[in-house]
This record gives C-alpha cells, sequence and structure tokens, in this order.
C-alpha cells in the first residue's frame, strides 16, 4: 500500500526505496507445504493450496497483462495491444475462470484506445458474465476441494462497482456519448434493482 500511495503521488524513488526493502523470498513456502501434504498421504489440503495457487497465479497473469496492454497502448501499439487481450482470454478460459475475467483484458485494451461501439459490446457481455449463472464458481477439475472457487459475493459486487465506473469516470466518457450508452445502463440499473 505504501508503494502504491508513493506512486500516486508521483514519489517513485520513495517507491524504488520501499520497493527495494522489501526481502526477495528464498523458499516456496506454499509449494513445500503442498509437497509435503502430498508425501503424507493428505491429497485434499494438497490439492487446496495448489487450487489456491492456480486462482492467485490467473489473478496474477491478469494484472501482467492487463499492464502490457497499457504499455503496447501508450505506445501506440494498439494490435499489440488485443492480442495481449486475446491470448489473456484464451489462458483464462483455459484456467477455468469465468466469462467475465476472460473478456476484461480486452476491455481494458478497448477502452484505452476508446473503440466506443466495441466498449458498449463488451461491457454488456461482461455484465452479462457477472449475472450469469456460471460467474461464481471457478469450473473444472483445477478448482475441486478449494476453498477459494466461490467468487459470489465478489462478482455481486464487481457489477455494481464497473457499472458506477462506466458512468462516473473519464475513461468511460468516450461510451457515455454513444446513444447505445442510455440502453445499457437502463439494462444494468434494472438488472442491479432486482
Amino acid at each position: 500500500m505504501l508503494i502504491a500511495k508513493a506512486m500516486q503521488e508521483e514519489r517513485y524513488e520513495d517507491a524504488q526505496r520501499i520497493l527495494d526493502g522489501i526481502p526477495d523470498r528464498t523458499v516456496d513456502k506454499e509449494e513445500r507445504q503442498a509437497i509435503l501434504y502430498a508425501r503424507e498421504g493428505k491429497d485434499e489440503d494438497a490439492a487446496r493450496v495448489w487450487e489456491a495457487r492456480v486462482i492467485r497465479i490467473a489473478a496474477d497473469l491478469m494484472g501482467a497483462i492487463v499492464g502490457l496492454i497499457e504499455i503496447a497502448l501508450r505506445d501506440g501499439r494498439k494490435d499489440d495491444a488485443l492480442e495481449c487481450a486475446h491470448r489473456a482470454q484464451l489462458a483464462f478460459e483455459a484456467l477455468g475462470q469465468p466469462a467475465w475475467m476472460s473478456l476484461m483484458p480486452r476491455l481494458a485494451a478497448v477502452t484505452a484506445s476508446g473503440d466506443s461501439g466495441e466498449a458498449i459490446e463488451l461491457l454488456d457481455a461482461v455484465m452479462t458474465s457477472l449475472h450469469g449463472g456460471d460467474s461464481a464458481a471457478l469450473q473444472g477439475p483445477l478448482y475441486r476441494y478449494s476453498d477459494l472457487n466461490d467468487l459470489t459475493d465478489l462478482t455481486s459486487r464487481m457489477g455494481a462497482l464497473l457499472l458506477s465506473e462506466v458512468e462516473n469516470e473519464d475513461e468511460y466518457a468516450f461510451v457515455r456519448a454513444v446513444p447505445a450508452y442510455r440502453s445499457f445502463v437502463e439494462k444494468w440499473k434494472a438488472v442491479g434493482s432486482v
């Protein structure tokens, strides 16, 4: 949090100093724990540790790819940004993530590039997924034992947060300027009030 605050305040030297003070991990305790559980025959415990790691890796992957998309767009490489988003979508689908997660990198790319038509379509697809039947669970054998595969709380808040961002944040001003925006907002406000 200190690093994020320093960066937000454009105190980059302070952020670097804080970052430099964080020790590098020498032992991957999580990995060792999973291996120990497996050797002890505690397969469900080992699976829970590995599954939690897959979930975290997917979240880390999302952050890394969105970061690469932002850089590509700042460099004027829209095709690279869209290709990164496409690869992210394939990866998240392969990892059994809900559809809304696989669409978020493309939404980031399209939003930053200002394509209002595609942005509205993607926003609608993300909202449809967030309010759909499979939005609240991670799917498939990668998440059989995990206590972390219930995303109900996250998805219920994400839909409202995304709608609020579209209505109020500067990055979505270009979307608010198109005629399709009004019907999008009315549709999803009605769903949120149900």
